[in-house]
Formats: structure tokens, sequence, C-alpha cells
């Protein structure tokens, strides 16, 4: 095996892996009141410009207006916005109660603990991960907030932050549905 085939072998390796991170935080966050989709969309530039490339990713709506915005800082900027859309369902469930009961002379104390991401801690340590992961991945030159604005439906809220390298184009997709 070349080196070449080792390193997309890789990347393709890590790409899923990121989309999979992003299905079961979508899937935890559908325990809110509403659906999400979270997902990475890679394109290739095949030699068409960014604003090409853009275009045929979005051609599905023929409505479509594309405002773009430079991130200067992108790590910071990904760690802010993901723990919005990554931790909402979690932010409320932080319970840990303890109840007892008698039985045959003994208490018994139950000790109720809720899955709970929401320790300040393993955000920080999970979005770290997740974020040098997805940047190692993608190798943005540039990045850029995208708001997609439509006649016809696209999403309840969205955030859709594109990377851009020297051959790719990527859409981080994160979007609230109903």
């Amino acid at each position: 095996m070349s080196c070449m085939n080792n390193v997309k072998s890789n990347k393709e390796y890590d790409l899923k892996l990121i989309n999979d991170y992003l299905d079961v935080f979508s899937q935890i966050n559908n325990w809110s009141n509403h659906g999400c989709t979270f997902e990475l969309n890679c394109m290739q530039k095949n030699g068409q410009s960014f604003s090409n490339v853009l275009d045929n990713m979005f051609s599905d709506f023929d409505d479509v207006q594309l405002e773009i915005s430079q991130i200067d800082d992108i790590k910071y900027f990904l760690i802010k916005e993901l723990e919005n859309w990554f931790f909402e369902f979690q932010r409320n469930s932080e319970y840990v109660s303890d109840s007892d009961y008698e039985k045959d002379n003994i208490i018994y104390i139950v000790r109720k603990i809720c899955f709970t991401l929401a320790n300040e801690t393993t955000r920080k340590e999970f979005l770290n991960k997740f974020v040098l992961l997805l940047i190692g991945t993608v190798r943005p030159k540039k990045s850029y907030k995208l708001d997609v604005i439509t006649k016809s439906y696209y999403a309840c809220v969205s955030l859709d932050i594109i990377f851009e390298n020297e051959d790719e184009i990527y859409n981080l997709h994160l979007s609230i549905d109903d």
C-alpha cells in the first residue's frame, strides 16, 4: 500500500468517524421537542471556482441566496457554536436524586443519575478533540459561515460552516428540522 493510499484511507475513516459523531449528537438532541440533522458533506473542486462549487451544493434550490462571511479563528468559532448545538438537550439533564425506602428494617438508598455530558470539563474535552479531528481532516485554508436564504424550506434553524482547501469544499451542516 502506498503512502497516498494510506492517507486516503485514513481521511475516509476520519470523515466517517466525524459523521458518526455528528449523527450521535443529532440523535441525543432529537430527545428535545424537535429533530436535528448534523452532517459533514464534501465536494471536489475539480478545477471549479469556489462559488461554482457552492452553487452546485445548493442546486436543489432554484431561489437560493448564499451570504458568506469569513471566519478568522475557526477553532474558537467551532468550539463556541458546537457547544450550543451538541449539548442543547444535555443542558437540562444535570439531575441527581436520592431516595430511600425501608424494607425489613433496612433502609435502602436509591441513587438516580441521568446520563449527562453536561459537565463542563467533559464538554470542553470532547469539543477540543472533535474540533481538532475535524480541522485536521478537512485541512481548511479558509473557513466561512454560510447563511442560506431561500423561499423554499431549508431548515427551521441552521448553521452551515464551509471549509475550503486546495482540492475540496466541505459543508458542516447543523439544523433543526421541525
